[in-house]
């Protein structure tokens, strides 16, 4: 039976952390440099278990305005980076285990602990599954595509803009008419 665990860093094992981070370059998209104080400074990770065996990973992650406006300017999106200061990422299901829906359970875990805030995301654009998982839990494409810096590959931005939020702007609009 596959559960979801997710909890801040600070509340996972040495031995947890250690395996989060095995699996997130096993993923082979993610520079090993700094990685540790990423994962160290992210809000959430969510483990997927199938007794006790690890089947994938995933975050809520922190990242720094630099690189937000870095990603929001290389995609062309006309959104502001400081509305989004949460980032979903480091989804990733072991081979032989994807398929089974397990990266839409980690998704809408981590985006359950999210509290209505904007999130945005990055994505391959040749990894549709993930695109799937992606906008079945509200996210939309933003911008285009754009060069990766780690593989040879485009990403895609998605963004899902959170309830709180599109709560206020349809308040706004309206008051506005």
């Amino acid at each position: 039976m596959l559960t979801i665990k997710s909890n801040p860093p600070s509340d996972s094992t040495a031995a947890d952390i250690a395996t989060f981070q095995s699996l997130i370059l096993e993923g082979g998209e993610v520079d090993a440099r700094g990685l540790s104080q990423r994962v160290a400074h992210a809000e959430r990770l969510a483990f997927a278990l199938d007794d006790h065996n690890l089947l994938g990973i995933g975050a809520l992650k922190l990242p720094n305005f630099r690189y937000r406006k870095s990603i929001f300017a290389k995609s062309g999106s006309s959104r502001l980076p400081t509305d989004f200061s949460l980032e979903l990422g480091w989804v990733y299901v072991k081979h032989g285990f994807r398929g089974r829906g397990i990266s839409l359970r980690l998704v809408q875990e981590l985006l359950a602990t999210a509290h209505g805030s904007n999130v945005f995301a990055t994505a391959r654009t040749n990894n549709t599954a993930m695109h799937r998982s992606l906008e079945r839990s509200g996210f939309v494409r933003d911008g285009k595509p754009y060069a990766s810096e780690m593989r040879n590959d485009k990403l895609q931005l998605f963004v899902r803009v959170g309830t709180e939020l599109a709560a206020a702007a349809s308040a706004s609009q309206a008051a506005r008419r």
